[in-house]
């Protein structure tokens, strides 16, 4: 955590948290604000306290190198703690490359998992 607000409840320790945005500010990192979700993880028991304990920190120059970038959170389904996407903004695929593509309907398709092991195992050039 960095601020008081990263924590929805109970007491705010500023030790660790002073130290941690000490290092950020003195290695001039940045980190990337996420819009759609305020806490990462979710303690456990009865009484939940949330936090923000995840977060996407970069240097001004991976910063400058994608201004788009932006953070996403996904759902939180088999964890304590939310998953997040960076995306730089830029595009995934070049010289006429498609862009990569899953289906969820293939996992349970007769063979896929017999055909993804014979692909992993292949020698492959390129």
């Amino acid at each position: 955590m960095r601020y008081p607000k990263d924590k929805s409840a109970g007491d705010f320790e500023y030790k660790w948290p002073t130290l941690f945005n000490a290092v950020i500010d003195s290695l001039d990192l940045r980190e990337i604000v996420m819009i759609d979700c305020q806490f990462t993880w979710a303690g456990p028991g009865d009484d939940l306290t949330y936090e923000k304990l995840d977060r996407v920190i970069v240097s001004t120059d991976w910063e400058n190198k994608f201004p788009l970038l932006t953070v996403e959170a996904r759902d939180r389904n088999i964890s304590d703690h939310t998953p997040l996407i960076l995306n730089t903004g830029a595009s995934t695929h070049q010289n006429g490359q498609h862009p990569f593509k899953f289906e969820r309907g293939w996992l349970i398709r007769d063979g896929f998992y017999d055909m993804v092991v014979n692909i992993w195992q292949s020698k492959n050039s390129g």
